[in-house]
């Protein structure tokens, strides 16, 4: 049943905007180092990785925040109103992700000259769903945007009534964490699965389902010592290696997430309309799915344009910063011609006779 009347919690944009810019500057990190003259001195090393894990870390928080505010708009979702609720989030998810991969299909459709370039055609269906990125493990598809991450999202939306329905049992909430957490250590350190074990299910659900915890207990974490052992736990992950512990990386980063949430949330709770920031993170929040969808391709775009030379780090700092513009630019564009195309079929839908009229 959605919640009514909740109060909206400023956090979760600012969460969602730092998570995004995370997303796009460990991409932007992976590329642009087979640009520099000398890579040790480079900015991107940083962009990547941090000391006790990868930035994979965005992805958590992003999948964190997604299931804090699931379970805060959404606590429980009845039988009666599952229909309604898929409808919403395939409505939210969708329409970018159809503008997005149709214009890169045809894009590749002229560039082979001919419709079904991959072999077999019906993998084209692995787009219509939205996993052709998740499941590109098994061979070449029509993959065009959207990550891994977009199928793993679209997974956990599609399974949220019934993780809701379990997470209602409050006795199981914290069982079930420690059974997440000790099949993520089985995920990382076997052959079980033939997805990356970042990307795994398990993996994935531990955020989600982590983030639905903490929603849980989000007022009780507002206060200064939680800012403190937090913001200490934060330092601690990003700059103190702990060597000995490598197998536990996955955790780091799932720490790492919660805590640079109870940080965020402790000073836009008692900041909340900072000018500027508070603008910023509330239109990039807003703008969070079409910034999913453009940022890879954007930052394979603009680099693109410097391939085969060798750049400084005052020219990397710039090449990052126009990145960042074009991706919020691009996603912008999206953004509004989906509003608008949404706006148009509603209209067209609108105009139908209703099946009243078409029965008379």
């Amino acid at each position: 049943m959605a919640a009514e009347g909740r109060q909206r919690i400023e956090a979760f944009d600012y969460m969602k905007a730092i998570a995004i810019l995370l997303v796009v500057r460990t991409h932007f990190g992976s590329h642009v180092a087979e640009l520099e003259a000398d890579p040790a001195h480079s900015i991107s090393t940083h962009f990547t990785a941090f000391v006790n894990g990868s930035w994979e870390t965005s992805v958590m928080i992003f999948l964190m925040v997604s299931g804090a505010l699931c379970w805060y708009n959404h606590p429980g979702v009845e039988k009666k109103e599952i229909p309604a609720y898929y409808r919403k989030r395939l409505k939210a998810l969708f329409p970018s992700f159809y503008i997005v991969w149709f214009i890169g299909f045809l894009e590749n459709v002229l560039a082979a000259k001919q419709v079904f370039y991959v072999k077999p055609a019906g993998r084209i269906l692995l787009s219509f769903i939205g996993m052709d990125g998740y499941l590109s493990f098994l061979g070449d598809n029509y993959y065009v945007a959207g990550e891994w991450f977009f199928g793993m999202i679209v997974i956990l939306y599609l399974l949220y009534p019934l993780t809701a329905k379990v997470f209602s049992f409050v006795k199981l909430r914290i069982p079930i964490e420690i059974a997440l957490i000790a099949l993520t250590y089985v995920m990382y350190h076997t052959d079980f699965s033939p997805v990356m074990p970042s990307r795994s299910i398990v993996t994935c659900l531990l955020a989600f389902w982590t983030g639905m915890l903490v929603i849980t207990i989000y007022r009780k974490l507002i206060n200064i010592p939680s800012f403190v052992v937090f913001l200490a736990v934060s330092l601690l992950l990003l700059y103190f290696p702990f060597n000995r512990w490598e197998k536990l990386t996955i955790y780091f980063e799932d720490a790492l997430a919660v805590a640079l949430f109870v940080v965020v949330a402790n000073i836009v709770e008692r900041f909340p309309k900072i000018p500027g920031l508070s603008q910023w993170a509330n239109y990039t929040s807003r703008i969070s799915l079409q910034m999913l969808l453009m940022q890879h391709l954007m930052v394979l775009k603009v680099l693109s344009n410097f391939a085969g030379m060798t750049i400084g780090r005052k020219t990397e700092i710039g090449l990052f910063l126009l990145t960042v513009f074009v991706v919020y630019l691009t996603s912008d564009m999206l953004y509004i011609v989906t509003n608008e195309v949404l706006k148009r079929v509603s209209k067209w839908n609108e105009s139908l006779p209703s099946r009243q009229e078409r029965t008379n």
